[in-house]
């Protein structure tokens, strides 16, 4: 199933929203670095899911999309 992106604005935001939002940005990234790293080390797609979940507290969905997020990147 092909994913779509659809564009949008934050039109009003609060800070604690705005800190909430900052926080899952960070831990988003997070998650990309780890499982780039993981990748390279040669661990499976389940394994690295699981592990991103544990590390850094984001939910299924968003470990998923982490790991995917970094599967065409090339290995160094």
């Amino acid at each position: 199933m092909p994913k779509l992106t659809i564009p949008a604005t934050i039109t009003k935001i609060d800070q604690r929203e705005q800190a909430q939002l900052e926080n899952l940005f960070r831990q988003f990234g997070n998650a990309r670095h780890v499982a780039y790293t993981l990748k390279q080390r040669g661990v499976p797609k389940a394994q690295i899911e699981r592990l991103l979940q544990k590390q850094t507290g984001l939910n299924s969905r968003y470990a998923k999309d982490a790991h995917h997020s970094v599967e065409n990147l090339p290995h160094t």
